[in-house]
C-alpha cells in the first residue's frame, strides 16, 4: 500500500557543502494530498531522490528506507540500597519518548510512581520528593535515555513513616510495546526496585 508525498525545497546544511536536507513530521495519520494513511508498527517509509543530472549526465534515482516500530522501555536506579534523605539516579530508557531527534526532551516526574508499604501510590512529582532536574530529561539529542536525581524523603512519604529496610518499587507505564501495532494496544508496568537501608 503506497502513499506518496513530495517534500521540498531542500536546504543546504552549510553553505558550499553540497549537503542538503529536508524535514517532515509524522503524525499517527499521515496526510498526503487527498490520501490518508494510519501509520502502524512495521510500516516502512522509503525516501526517493531523483537526480536529473548525475555524473554521467543522465537521470538516476537514489533510495533509502526506515521502519516504524515501537520499543519496550526499561527503568533503573543506580544502587540497590539507599539511606533515607539520600539521592538516587533514576534512568528511563524508552526510544518511543524520543519524539524529536534534534532536541533534548523532558517529561514531568509524574510518569514514575513510588510504591512501598508506607505509600502504595505516590508520583515522583509529589512534593515528598526533590528532583534535580525537576523533570526527567533526555541525556542528549536523540538518545532516548532520560535521567534525573531524586532526593528521597528523610522520614515520611504520603504522611506515613518509611521503615528501615522497606522495599520500594518505581513504576513507569509503557504504552508503546515492541511487537504491537500502535500505542495502547497493550501496556506494561516497567519497574525498578531498591530498599531503604536498615540503618540511619
Amino acid at each position: 500500500d503506497e502513499t506518496v508525498m513530495e517534500l521540498g525545497p531542500l536546504a543546504e546544511i552549510v553553505g558550499g557543502s553540497s549537503n542538503f536536507e529536508v524535514s517532515v513530521e509524522f503524525d499517527e495519520v499521515l496526510h498526503c494530498g487527498a490520501n490518508m494513511r494510519t501509520i502502524t508498527s512495521g510500516d516502512i517509509i522509503q525516501v526517493e531522490y531523483v537526480d536529473t543530472a548525475d555524473d554521467a549526465g543522465s537521470t538516476s534515482t537514489a533510495y533509502d528506507s526506515s521502519t516504524f516500530d515501537l520499543r519496550t522501555g526499561s527503568l533503573s536506579v543506580d544502587k540497590d540500597v539507599y539511606v533515607l534523605g539520600s539521592d538516587l539516579v533514576v534512568t528511563l530508557t524508552d526510544p518511543d519518548l524520543n519524539l524529536d531527534a534534534t532536541s533534548t526532551e523532558t517529561y514531568a516526574m509524574g510518569i514514575i510512581e513510588w510504591d512501598s508499604d508506607a505509600k502504595s501510590s505516590q508520583l515522583l512529582s509529589n512534593s515528598d520528593f526533590t528532583n534535580n532536574p525537576s523533570s526527567i530529561t533526555e541525556t542528549g539529542d536523540d538518545t532516548g535515555v532520560f535521567q534525573t536525581v531524586v532526593t528521597l524523603p528523610e522520614k515520611t512519604v504520603g504522611g506515613t513513616a518509611i521503615d528501615y529496610g522497606e522495599a520500594v518499587t518505581l513504576t513507569y507505564v509503557d504504552v508503546g510495546l515492541s511487537g504491537e501495532d500502535t500505542t495502547e494496544d497493550d501496556v506494561l508496568d516497567v519497574e525498578a526496585y531498591f530498599k531503604i537501608s536498615n540503618f540511619g
